[in-house]
């Protein structure tokens, strides 16, 4: 084993340790031995550990090189079967504890189809055991599975102690309150939201009351919580694990894990392995019920009005090349660059020739290149309008210069996009146009009206041609 890897095992041996908030001198018994075993420097690992977050730690433990022994056991199973003894240590095996397990078995197994992911310096105050279903795209045939199914899942959720989060099931739930009502319990749960002014309740009332499944996921786990782990997710299950510190600052752990297709199965196979390992309790989770005037402040519907005040989080946003809708969306922040046709295409030039490597002088001498450059200019021209080829000088510096300050001015005012140089055109002292965009955030359509990035499309890559 690696030293990292040896510091990420003994960062995930103290967040089993600590999560039940009682320490033992048996666990730290067993703790001391498996240092041993792994010929772990206890107290540099440990000095080490508590800089990295839990989630890191996973990611490190994961890459452990897999090798079989004499009996056929893996690396992994071993570790798994290390870490399971620790959090046995005491006698039992306690709700935190089983709970992080349960999540190690599914990321760390061979499937590995599941991830660890934290949320950090925001304000999270999503209870541990809080279950969501997330996705990017609406899955109708998971989606009409959740529906038919719905008591029986939150059954088996509730039976072993979590509270199931299904944003449509909870929408409706809003929408059947007395509108005046809930706009009042808006405006004493979240003041903030309240003291900016009539109409922001009124949109936030809108929000509670038609979020979905997608937005829920984009707009408040991951721009808000800074979930990267739902930057285009398939279907999938997102669990809260718990919360810890990192370096003395707030950390916010989180299992998701993706459902293959039969749901009550995925459901069942996640509580049965919880079950399998947790101290026997009897555990009570408060249903979430709503009358016309009534509101229950607990679980989600506690937390939902501190993800609503809560600014989102700052991100380098996608750049979605719209052509379909004749637009640029920076898709993680959910802002349209509003700008002329000219200037629409021009951008979309300039992030086609980042993906392509083209360099693009506007006082280019080469006939050949800049006949190129002209032609490649006036498809996309086409691609993103409506008004056929484009009759103007591409290249004038005047005009370029004042649709740059355009298409500047746009850029900043976009208060969530972070490094948003990499997002504004430059005109360098050579006369190279350019953008600095990450070719792994530029995306187009491909031809089923999917999503995916401009340099994996055939279609994009022939309009040089």
């Amino acid at each position: 084993m690696k030293q990292d890897e040896k510091v990420a095992l003994v960062r995930i041996m103290t967040e089993l340790v600590k999560s039940d908030t009682v320490i033992c001198r048996s666990e730290m018994a067993v703790f001391d031995e498996i240092c041993e075993s792994y010929k772990i420097d206890k107290e540099e690992a440990l000095a080490k550990a508590h800089s990295i977050t839990f989630a890191e730690a996973v990611k490190r433990l994961k890459s452990v090189q897999n090798d079989s022994d004499e009996d056929g056991k893996t690396e992994m199973s071993k570790i798994m079967g290390i870490l399971e003894r620790l959090s046995l240590a005491d006698g039992a095996c306690e709700s935190s504890e089983a709970l992080l397990i349960t999540a190690l078995r599914i990321v760390l197994s061979n499937d590995g189809e599941g991830e660890v992911d934290c949320s950090c310096d925001v304000l999270d105050n999503i209870a541990p055991f809080t279950v969501f279903y997330v996705e990017s795209e609406y899955d109708t045939e998971i989606n009409n599975e959740i529906i038919e199914n719905y008591r029986l899942i939150e059954r088996e959720f509730k039976l072993a102690g979590f509270e199931f989060v299904y944003i449509p099931k909870r929408a409706e739930s809003f929408k059947a309150m007395n509108k005046d009502a809930l706009k009042e319990i808006i405006g004493f749960l979240a003041p903030t939201i309240a003291q900016s002014s009539k109409d922001v309740v009124d949109n936030v009332y809108e929000e509670i009351c038609n979020l979905d499944t997608v937005n829920f996921a984009h707009s408040l786990l991951r721009n808000k919580l800074g979930l990267e782990c739902l930057y285009d997710t398939e279907p999938s299950f997102l669990v809260k694990l718990g919360d810890s510190r990192v370096s003395f600052k707030p950390v916010h752990n989180y299992l998701k894990f993706m459902t293959k297709g039969d749901v009550v199965a995925d459901v069942r196979l996640f509580v049965d392995s919880y079950l399998s390992i947790v101290k026997p309790n009897k555990v009570e989770v408060s249903g979430v019920s709503s009358c016309e005037n009534c509101f229950e402040y607990s679980g989600f519907n506690k937390s939902i009005f501190d993800l609503l005040a809560f600014p989102s989080k700052s991100c380098a946003s996608r750049v979605f090349v719209d052509e379909y809708n004749l637009r640029i969306v920076l898709e993680d922040v959910k802002e349209t660059l509003d700008v002329y046709a000219y200037e629409r295409a021009l951008y979309t030039f300039l992030l086609y020739a980042r993906v392509e490597g083209i360099t693009i002088r506007i006082t280019e001498r080469d006939k050949a290149r800049k006949e190129r450059n002209n032609r490649i200019f006036n498809k996309i021209y086409q691609k993103m309008n409506d008004k056929g080829d484009y009759n103007g000088d591409s290249w004038d510096a005047v005009g370029l210069k004042s649709s740059i300050s355009r298409i500047k001015k746009r850029i900043k005012a976009i208060s969530l996009l972070e490094n948003k140089d990499d997002y504004i055109p430059v005109l360098d002292d050579n006369g190279v146009l350019s953008l600095r965009v990450s070719t792994d955030k530029v995306l187009v359509r491909d031809s089923s009206g999917k999503q995916v990035l401009m340099k994996d499309s055939a279609a994009w890559y022939k309009i040089k041609e």
